[in-house]
């Protein structure tokens, strides 16, 4: 018998039906390895959330001294037991930032689950009562006071007076020059009216002497337990000569007296160490 081409209609029918059926098969076999892939990752990864190794079971917080760790941990928007597949260490920082009190926050996964967030805390530099409470901090910004930030305001001291934005400006950046451990010891700070200064800083320690001092002079209370060793005074008056730098002690005077400026007084410089 002769062969001959498949050239009827109903062979090449055949043939197209036969190639659109191993087409289908392919798509069919195509479409589950997808879905088998996708089920097993699936599977996965309810294993993985199910499991306690998906979960954050530490957390180390570092450098808080105003706030809680409570209080970090509410900022950051992170908790034990969080999945840490979806803790994502730049947006804890984000909302750590956008805390008032934070300066900058760094975070970081750690071994065994853990995570660890360092933060510094803005340095408070007054807070007022006389007009709208407010807390001002050192980098220049500042937030209004109310209840809640009470507690942050222990060893700040106090503001009256000042009320000049520039001027406030001014005694903020002078008392950057400030050591900390001195600056720990006063309790008040006042704008004091004299005769040959109207801006004059009247600065009450927790010792209950009281410094008076230009803004200028400022700098010259980090020889304050200097002072006291030299003057040999408790709850007394010293004031702090601009020009100078001397200090001497008086008789404390009364609110809104405006001080002569050439009172006498023991004079004492301190040394240079």
């Amino acid at each position: 018998m002769e062969n001959r081409p498949y050239n009827s209609s109903q062979q090449v029918y055949d043939v197209y039906k036969e190639e659109q059926k191993r087409k289908k098969n392919r798509i069919v076999r195509q479409r589950m390895i997808i879905y088998g892939s996708i089920g097993i990752v699936l599977l996965l990864i309810v294993v993985y959330v199910a499991s306690p190794i998906s979960r954050i079971r530490t957390i180390l917080i570092k450098g808080n001294h105003r706030l809680t760790n409570q209080e970090v941990l509410t900022s950051g928007k992170v908790k034990v037991d969080d999945l840490l597949l979806f803790t994502f260490v730049k947006s804890i920082e984000k909302n750590l930032e956008n805390n008032p009190f934070v300066l900058e926050a760094k975070v970081k996964k750690t071994f065994n689950q853990g995570i660890e967030i360092t933060i510094i805390e803005k340095r408070i530099f007054t807070y007022r009562l006389d007009t709208e409470p407010t807390i001002y901090f050192f980098d220049g910004s500042q937030l209004e006071l109310t209840e809640k930030e009470l507690s942050y305001l222990i060893s700040v001291p106090y503001l009256n007076g000042f009320h000049d934005a520039e001027l406030l400006d001014k005694v903020r950046l002078a008392f950057l020059d400030v050591d900390e451990n001195i600056f720990h010891m006063i309790s008040e700070i006042h704008e004091y009216a004299v005769s040959y200064d109207a801006h004059l800083l009247r600065i009450v320690m927790q010792d209950g002497n009281q410094i008076f001092t230009s803004i200028i002079s400022l700098k010259s209370i980090n020889y304050y337990l200097e002072i006291l060793n030299n003057l040999n005074v408790a709850n007394s008056c010293i004031f702090i000569d601009e020009l100078s730098g001397s200090a001497f002690s008086t008789v404390c005077p009364e609110d809104n007296v405006i001080l002569d400026e050439n009172i006498d007084g023991n004079i004492d410089e301190p040394s240079d160490e």
